[in-house]
């Protein structure tokens, strides 16, 4: 009877220090999950910075096309203006 409960407390001690081995390890994994979704949190954050800084350049870019184009309007206007001086001034 005394090796039993010698027997059993051993059974109790090994499978206590297995319970205290698997708590350490779920505690580590919670730390690393804790810890990317920090790093998750960072990388949304700087991810949204980009997506503003694209929307921004988007824009400054429309506008760029939008200047060239009018100003591409204003000299074919300046040349056919032209045209027309040189025209009249051929006839007199």
């Amino acid at each position: 009877m005394f090796e039993t409960r010698k027997r059993l407390k051993e059974t109790i001690d090994t499978k206590t220090k297995q319970i205290h081995a698997r708590d350490n390890l779920i505690d580590k994994q919670r730390e690393e999950i804790h810890q990317w979704q920090e790093e998750n949190k960072e990388l949304y954050e700087q991810g949204k910075d980009l997506r503003n800084e694209v929307e921004e350049l988007k824009l400054f870019r429309d506008n760029v096309i939008n200047i060239v184009k009018a100003k591409g309007t204003i000299v074919d206007k300046y040349d056919k203006i032209n045209e027309l001086v040189d025209d009249y001034q051929s006839i007199n």
